[in-house]
């Protein structure tokens, strides 16, 4: 018989962190699958299974038939349900005696905790979890109807997005600086990948179209959906110089480059997209340290994506065709991204004369 990680009895109570590396590995799947299987009853005994095998199976289970979610998405529901769990293994024991008011106390902690946006993605994860539980009948109850909604007001949400003009300061900031930070911050404002993309991304995703001449890189973004990004001649230009930097040829379109990082590491491998994160997180405020002191803006390595919807708007770029660029596969993410300079753009006032009225 297999013994999970998770089926260790300190498990229950460890750090989510500690417990992530075993919960990503799919591995176990088809064992606690198997497990499930009723063969008499014809029929999925999810009894057979502990609640740490259930929040492992939620997370692995394919509803489509061809994709599975991808490892950043199963990462965020690892982390909440593995914090929800420890929660509520710490006063009831297990989710069959979680109580109503519970799910009403747990979402009020989160409140006094996170931010409006953190605690409205964890509701949603966790809501996911309670909703599927009760589908299976593991719980007789559908507890998620006892959370809130999480929905935000426009006026309330932070203001994540960088104007052209900020853009551009932030890159003359760096441009006499390390070339490496100026590469990064160029090919993330000008392409509007997001930074886990870029730090998966490899020279062999790079291609030429024949029909214009661009260049472009293909990308596998959120729920596996493929998009092109064009890159500019000068930022393949600079990223030949930076692979030189690394110690590698520069030649990006070579076969030897082919399984190659497109921004590789000083071994010259892929980043880790949280560094990476982080680290764009911190130039960019390094470089507008005064938006640090302003309360409603919240910038962060994800403002340079903002900024890329933004610069599109300002080149006269349809809305379809921003939605595309990005990525989005909800028009309505797409609005969020550009409503407040569109809010400013089409504001009345402008029409006003002054000096008819003075």
């Amino acid at each position: 018989m297999i013994m999970l990680p998770i089926d260790k009895p300190q498990a229950a109570v460890a750090e989510p962190s500690t417990l992530l590396r075993e919960f990503l590995n799919p591995a176990y799947f088809h064992h606690i699958e198997e497990k499930l299987r009723d063969y008499e009853q014809g029929r999925y005994s999810f009894e057979k299974i502990h609640d740490l095998e259930l929040i492992y199976y939620f997370i692995h289970k394919q509803n489509n038939l061809f994709y599975s979610l991808d490892p950043k998405t199963k990462e965020d529901y690892i982390r909440n349900l593995l914090m929800f769990y420890r929660d509520v293994k710490e006063h009831f024991g297990s989710l069959l005696d979680l109580p109503v008011f519970h799910i009403k106390d747990y979402q009020g902690h989160l409140k006094k905790q996170y931010a409006m946006n953190t605690v409205a993605k964890k509701s949603t994860i966790i809501k996911a979890f309670l909703r599927w539980l009760h589908s299976i009948g593991y719980l007789k109850e559908d507890l998620s109807r006892e959370m809130k909604s999480t929905q935000i007001r426009l006026a309330d949400q932070p203001v994540k997005e960088l104007t052209a003009e900020e853009v551009g300061r932030i890159l003359q900031y760096y441009k006499s600086r390390y070339i490496g930070d100026y590469i990064l911050v160029l090919t993330l404002a000008s392409t509007g990948l997001r930074v886990f993309e870029l730090a998966k991304a490899r020279c062999g995703d790079l291609f030429r179209n024949s029909q214009d001449g661009f260049i472009y890189l293909k990308v596998v973004g959120k729920r596996q959906l493929i998009r092109y990004c064009l890159i500019f001649d000068k930022v393949l230009e600079l990223l030949s110089k930076y692979h030189q930097r690394r110690g590698l040829s520069g030649q990006l379109f070579s076969d030897s480059a082919t399984k190659t990082p497109l921004f590789p590491n000083l071994n010259g491998g892929f980043y880790n997209p949280n560094y990476l994160s982080n680290r764009v997180s911190k130039l960019v405020k390094e470089a507008l340290p005064h938006l640090n002191e302003v309360e409603d803006r919240k910038i962060t390595a994800h403002s340079l994506r903002h900024g890329f919807a933004q610069l599109l708007r300002e080149s006269g770029a349809d809305f379809r065709g921003i939605q595309e660029a990005l990525g989005h596969q909800d028009p309505r993410t797409t609005q969020r991204y550009l409503a407040r300079n569109q809010a400013l753009e089409n504001h009345a006032a402008k029409k006003i004369d002054l000096d008819n009225i003075t």
